[in-house]
């Protein structure tokens, strides 16, 4: 088992949780940190590899987003600005696989 440890940051970032995600895994005994000296939590690098690959086992979750355009004049809308908007968050949400 390797003994390399990375800090609750980065492990967070690497399962694309929270750090409170994270704490909270740890009061449950999900995944349990190893605490330094002035009471850091720290991860065994090879548990949170673990996790990462059963997670990348499994199906992607969809993500579901709702967009809010808006103009504040009659002219603005008539003149595009509402439809640009529209189309580019449109666009956001399609390249960072939103439905």
């Amino acid at each position: 088992m390797s003994n390399n440890l990375i800090d609750i940051s980065d492990a967070a970032q690497r399962l694309g949780v929270t750090i409170a995600t994270l704490r909270r895994w740890d009061a449950s005994g999900k995944l349990k940190s190893v605490r330094t000296f002035g009471n850091h939590r720290r991860y065994r690098l090879d548990e949170i590899e673990t996790l990462v690959n059963q997670v990348e086992a499994v199906a992607p979750i969809q993500l579901n987003a709702f967009i809010y355009c808006r103009v504040s004049t009659k002219k603005q809308q008539e003149s595009g600005n509402l439809q640009r908007q529209q189309e580019r968050l449109i666009q956001y949400c399609k390249e960072n696989h939103y439905n």
